[in-house]
């Protein structure tokens, strides 16, 4: 259940599908300068276009001096025709051109503007100047871009785990949702499921209801399921009323901060009442997504299951002991 739209390739989510190394030479800056170089991008770009919306997305800003990050990522209400417009007004810019210029990769299916910005502060020594890629990603609504692409602020200590984890378990929650808008088909003669419908998340579009079958175009039953598309329609694109989508009506925004948030409230009694029927199935999905997302990670996972084990009541804490995850 891959996000399909722009920079997260799974919002089962590695929740950022970075751009990847677009710019060769970027190195990652220390976690507590990225804000002020996202910022002064911003502040670049808001001259040009003082009435759209800019805002930093995922961990940018978020982490402290003995953290790195990777990259810059920055969401805009920008035209994405305006590309080439937005590379040439920075490129021109004094300081900019003062430090040297930056490369620069335009990647329009994944709608991202990969920039390797020269950055510098009035320090002296290793930390102090650099190349970073910074990814100007182009998005219809830049509020809805900041929910999807969130990440925990570490600086805080609101979590131990990185914001991807938090996504994953979002979407685990939102496909095991019982779907009351549409019918299923019947099913076929030997009782096996013929089609469905899920909940998930267009990060372009908001939380949408996807239509997938196993029916085959002269009506055989196949082996995988493949996705309606003409049939994907918009369910809530309100950021504002995502929070309750997903959790509930009983759930604040406090409670989607983290994952461990999210997984206290889902182990509650505030969560909807449809959790005891299917509660083994949507944590089977999120760990077996988690470990998808994970490859080479595998030991980051065991630590979010372990974590699991000790912050789950007897119940849970049994099925996650039988092998479920």
């Amino acid at each position: 259940m891959a996000i399909q739209d722009n920079k997260y390739q799974a919002m089962k989510m590695n929740i950022l599908n970075e751009g990847g190394n677009a710019i060769k030479g970027a190195q990652a800056i220390r976690g507590d300068l990225a804000l002020d170089v996202a910022n002064e991008v911003i502040g670049k770009l808001k001259q040009k276009w003082p009435s759209n919306n800019f805002a930093p997305l995922g961990s940018t800003g978020k982490k402290g001096k003995d953290q790195m990050s990777g990259d810059i990522d920055i969401a805009t209400d920008i035209p994405i025709e305006q590309a080439e417009e937005i590379k040439s007004w920075l490129a021109n810019d004094n300081t900019v051109k003062t430090r040297g210029g930056f490369d620069s990769n335009f990647m329009k299916g994944l709608k991202i503007l990969s920039i390797g910005y020269p950055w510098a502060t009035r320090g002296v020594g290793p930390n102090s100047h650099g190349i970073v890629q910074c990814d100007i990603m182009f998005v219809p609504n830049v509020p809805r871009a900041q929910y999807f692409y969130y990440s925990p602020d570490f600086t805080k200590g609101q979590s131990q785990f990185k914001g991807s984890v938090r996504n994953i378990f979002m979407i685990a929650i939102l496909k095991n949702i019982p779907f009351q808008e549409k019918p299923a088909s019947e099913p076929f003669p030997n009782g096996h499921i013929r089609d469905f419908w899920k909940y998930t998340i267009k990060p372009q579009e908001g939380i949408v209801a996807l239509h997938q079958s196993y029916e085959g175009k002269k009506g055989q039953e196949l082996k995988t399921k493949h996705t309606i598309k003409e049939d994907t329609y918009v369910v809530e694109d309100d950021p504002s009323k995502f929070t309750n989508f997903i959790l509930g009506p009983n759930a604040t925004e406090d409670d989607m901060s983290s994952f461990e948030k999210m997984w206290e409230f889902f182990n509650s009694d505030k969560f909807y009442n449809w959790r005891e029927q299917r509660k083994d199935k949507t944590v089977k999905d999120f760990v077996e997504d988690l470990r998808n997302e994970n490859t080479k990670s595998p030991e980051m996972v065991d630590s979010v299951i372990q974590w699991m084990r000790k912050n789950s009541k007897a119940d849970m804490s049994q099925l996650l002991k039988r092998g479920l995850a």
